[in-house]
């Protein structure tokens, strides 16, 4: 018989809980830095291309 998929998923998700807890801390702070420079500048998602066009354009004025 197959599992139901549903509970597969929550036994995952908790074993990788379980896993990011027992971690050092030192692999957290790395994994947080690396999620923080994934994401994008509050100005992009809130504005869009337009704050970055200007930023562009501002530097090529220079």
């Amino acid at each position: 018989m197959n599992p139901n998929p549903y509970f597969k998923y929550l036994i995952e998700s908790f074993l990788r809980r379980l896993d990011h807890f027992a971690a050092p801390k030192e692999l957290t702070r790395k994994e947080r830095r690396r999620l923080k420079k994934k994401r994008k500048s509050r100005l992009f998602t809130v504005f869009g291309m337009i704050p970055t066009a200007l930023k562009i354009s501002m530097r090529r004025s220079r």
